[in-house]
């Protein structure tokens, strides 16, 4: 139990906590600090998440300070912990806790060895405490403004790579006393946006305690973006389309000089590393922007519950028939609805009277702000006023009116009902069913109806033009009735030769043979292990199968190397170049030209290569 442990300050980093502690302390050795606050002399203090933390709360006579309540409140933990899989954040945990952990796992913390500080913090610190402290919302890496004042922070003149690896740095105020009174307001226009937005984030994560337990952080992001309609249907984003929304928003300038730019054709981007695993990604930078992106709350982010928005989205029924035309329009008497998850959710509401409409999970607002493209059927009750009206000579204008749409809708229903000669109008409209949900056999008699009307068309046709001309008609017979597809496609057709034809696999096992003997020839001497992937790079050649090619098959087994027999020819040539240079061979230019095999155990090996090679030396030497 520790006799003294000075009580942390508000947001105070505990590494800080435990310079002061060696400074007022009186240890004169740091071996006997880390000694008495951790049971061991031989670990390097962390400036984010110090090892230990456990042990060193054991030994606090304050019961307040658990290894939570360090954790929470005086490390940059909160920032990266909503972030983390679980298990990642149990590796940090078990190692804090244990004090044989390694927070490698948090790679953006690596190699962080200088100390930042506001200079009005420090100085409102210093004036209330009589001394200054290191703020824990000063180190978050590559964040350099105060989320406070904002002003530009400042790196402590003292470097962790200027004292021991041991070594606590004590926040001295007369060493920043003359620097304190520079304290402008950082004002840069074009990257204020998202400064802003980097900062303020960065500080709400690290004094909020967010938890990721009800749902991942992919089914987060995935609920979002679909919410933001960059979902295609079954699960796949519209990287495209989100990259070049993503771009606008924060303009190329401010990515750039947050060195967070990228190239949307690049293959892997960090955009796109980042969607296809987003639960690995440990930067919370990246993870702000996106969810600012997307959401524009990091607290409604974390807080809302995905599984209740996906399995009741639309709360608890019943909800409202919105037929205009029925005496119970607006009335809450649907009692169920359909969920159907495809590009986007919808919950399609079907009312006693037919009249059936659809609303997306993410736009509730069309309960009361129904279009056209909501309707998926105006059902039967709406069918029949609309046929009694027409029957009774009402004009186009006058249906419209009366049956509260459009005129294109009235002539596009008219004609499902039989009744478009009734109507007398040269308007032009879109002749299709309006009923999208057609009937699943319906759809199969037009589908191949189109497929026997293409091959009479075009006798000539290939299945591949076939294929090109009708794709999507095509992969849907392939799922729903395969057999009749292919019973009444083309024949595939016969190559113009065949495969089986012996000139052809001896000639091209000739040509084969040739180009990996010229390409053999070409790398033999150099000092690069000779394999089958090397060869067919060098010669641009790729061959899967030996079988039917037994001459390139005979010439690979022969030239291509295991790694003793590269060893042993690498040391021949290490020799040979030493030689020529030098005149003599050098054992230390040799093994470090060897030096990857010298940390195997091939190093037996080199080391008896090069005593022959100096002895066929000497025995050239004396004969000659």
């Amino acid at each position: 139990m520790l006799s003294y442990f000075p009580d942390p300050y508000e947001n105070e980093l505990l590494y800080s906590t435990i310079a002061r502690y060696h400074y007022y302390s009186g240890n004169l050795s740091n071996a006997h600090t880390l000694k008495d606050l951790f049971n061991i002399s031989t670990v390097k203090p962390s400036i984010f998440i110090p090892i230990g933390i456990k042990t060193l709360a054991d030994k606090i006579r304050n019961k307040k300070y658990t290894v939570d309540y360090l954790l929470q409140n005086h490390t940059i933990y909160p920032l990266f912990s909503p972030f983390l899989n679980q298990k990642t954040r149990n590796h940090i945990i078990n190692g804090v806790d244990s004090g044989k952990g390694r927070l490698n796992s948090l790679r953006i913390m690596r190699n962080y060895d200088n100390l930042k500080y506001c200079p009005l913090c420090a100085k409102e610190d210093y004036n209330k405490h009589t001394e200054a402290y290191f703020r824990r919302e000063h180190q978050i890496p590559n964040l350099n403004i105060c989320c406070h004042h904002n002003c530009k922070l400042k790196t402590y003149p003292i470097s962790r790579l200027n004292v021991s690896p041991d070594s606590f740095i004590r926040f001295n105020y007369s060493l920043v006393e003359k620097e304190i009174n520079d304290n402008r307001a950082y004002t840069d226009p074009i990257n204020e946006k998202l400064d802003k937005v980097l900062v303020n984030s960065a500080y709400h994560l690290l004094t909020s305690n967010f938890q990721n337990a009800e749902n991942s952080l992919r089914q987060r992001y995935l609920y979002f973006l679909r919410s933001k309609n960059y979902m295609f249907s079954r699960n796949k984003i519209n990287e495209l389309k989100l990259m070049t929304d993503f771009k606008n928003f924060y303009t190329e300038e401010s990515l750039s000089y947050w060195n967070l730019n990228f190239d949307e054709k690049h293959k892997y981007n960090w955009i796109r590393r980042f969607l296809q695993r987003p639960d690995g990604s440990q930067d919370p930078i990246k993870n702000i922007l996106l969810i600012y992106f997307l959401c524009g709350d990091l607290y409604y982010f974390f807080s809302i519950n995905i599984n209740d928005e996906l399995n009741f989205p639309f709360g608890e029924g019943p909800w409202p028939c919105l037929n205009p035309i029925a005496e119970h329009y607006g009335q809450n008497v649907i009692t169920n609805f359909e969920l159907v998850k495809n590009r986007s959710i919808m919950g399609y509401f079907k009312c006693s009277c037919g009249f059936t409409y659809k609303i997306n999970i993410f736009d509730k607002s069309r309960f009361t702000n129904l279009t056209g493209s909501n309707i998926v059927e105006f059902g039967y009750e709406w069918e029949e006023k609309l046929k009694g009206l027409i029957l009774k000579g009402y004009g186009i204008t006058r249906l419209a009116m009366e049956m509260k749409c459009s005129d294109k809708t009235i002539l596009r229903c008219s004609e499902k009902i039989g009744l478009r000669d009734r109507i007398n109008s040269d308007k032009k409209y879109s002749h299709y069913i309006f009923n999208k949900n057609i009937n699943q056999d319906q759809k199969m008699v037009n589908y191949k109806k189109r497929i026997l009307n293409y091959i009479e068309k075009y006798p000539q046709a290939t299945r591949s033009q076939i294929r090109r001309n009708l794709h999507s008609t095509i992969s849907w017979l392939r799922l729903n009735d395969p057999n009749w597809l292919e019973d009444h496609l083309p024949s595939n057709k016969s190559p113009n030769f065949t495969y089986n034809n012996e000139q052809y696999w001896h000639e091209k096992d000739d040509k084969l043979y040739s180009k990996v003997l010229e390409t053999y020839n070409l790398i033999k001497n150099q000092p690069m292990r000779l394999t089958k992937g090397r060869i067919f790079s060098k010669s641009g050649i790729k061959v899967n199968n030996f079988i039917k090619l037994p001459k390139t098959k005979a010439i690979f087994d022969s030239i291509v190397e295991t790694i003793p027999q590269f060893v042993t020819r690498l040391v021949d040539f290490q020799c040979r170049k030493c030689f020529e240079e030098y005149g003599e061979i050098n054992i230390t230019k040799v093994r470090a030209g060897c030096n990857y095999y010298m940390r195997t155990n091939l190093q037996k090996l080199i080391n008896e290569r090069m005593d022959y090679n100096i002895r066929i030396l000497v025995r050239s030497t004396n004969s000659g």
